[in-house]
């Protein structure tokens, strides 16, 4: 937000392209069955709707991973979009005293120990998570390696400009396996980084953090992303691209179709019919 006329200037802020409504109070749940179907399908077609967002804004903390939509999302958001369409907000609470407790959410995380309020929501995620990654166990390699190379990502475009950095977490990708991602972080220069860019500010005028995150974003692209794209090809279940990639083409069929009902907040018979009409589309591809 910026200071405008001796106040604040409304923030807009784009969340996501397509929202699900989060809440019904319960008598309006128990007397509209229209809600109730909405929920459920909405959220069978969560993929869909990741699918069609251009990129994810996550506010991280250590908290973040403990919660069993939010691990989904995340995973879900990478298997049908690259890493740089992900951005990571952690730099206000990632600090020495609070570096620990994001090492350890990765290091203690599982689905298991995830957590869900609804336990209708747990069933079906699982069983999600089961269709797509085959177990959990793919499920949780595929989150713990996504997290610690974003979160390296971030460390690194810092410029080694605090005393907080990749040392810990490559120790981690050790620790729990994940060598060639080890390996990769280890490429990470920051510190050269932003001498090349000091050197560059002074000639070309440049500024500092676009030169340190033009060196931090080639790195990650060379080094990084390679990783992770194996790492989600051996993750997701081989039909699982194929038969996505399918409904994708279906649900932006139907959204460019003047005869779809779009679903809006306002109709709750016309939000219903546009969901029954996405999750018509074609479950595995023929």
């Amino acid at each position: 937000m910026s200071m405008w006329k001796g106040g604040l200037r409304k923030a807009r802020f784009w969340i996501d392209k397509c929202c699900i409504r989060a809440f019904v109070c319960i008598e309006e749940a128990a007397s509209s069955q229209n809600d109730q179907e909405f929920m459920s399908l909405s959220i069978q077609l969560i993929e869909e709707f990741m699918q069609l967002c251009h990129g994810m804004v996550v506010i991280f903390t250590w908290s973040y991973l403990e919660r069993l939509w939010c691990v989904y999302e995340w995973a879900c958001f990478l298997v049908f979009h690259e890493p740089h369409d992900m951005v990571i907000c952690a730099e206000s609470l990632y600090r020495a005293g609070t570096e620990e407790r994001f090492l350890e959410s990765v290091r203690r995380f599982s689905v298991e120990q995830s957590q869900c309020t609804d336990p209708h929501d747990r069933k079906v995620l699982e069983q999600k998570i089961k269709e797509y990654y085959g177990c959990c166990e793919n499920f949780e390699r595929f989150l713990r390696v996504s997290v610690i190379a974003i979160i390296g990502r971030c460390l690194a475009a810092r410029g080694a400009r605090n005393q907080t950095g990749l040392c810990k977490w490559i120790t981690l990708a050790d620790d729990l396996g994940f060598q060639d991602l080890a390996d990769g972080l280890r490429l990470a220069d920051p510190a050269a980084w932003r001498q090349q860019a000091l050197d560059e500010v002074e000639t070309s005028h440049s500024d500092l953090q676009s030169c340190i995150k033009a060196q931090s974003d080639a790195w990650f692209a060379e080094h990084i992303t390679p990783i992770l794209a194996a790492e989600r090809r051996r993750a997701v279940q081989r039909n699982v691209f194929r038969s996505m990639l399918l409904r994708k083409n279906y649900v932006r069929k139907a959204l460019s179709d003047t005869s779809f009902k779009r679903p809006t907040a306002f109709h709750s018979s016309s939000r219903l019919l546009g969901v029954r009409q996405l999750a018509s589309a074609p479950a595995t591809a023929s």
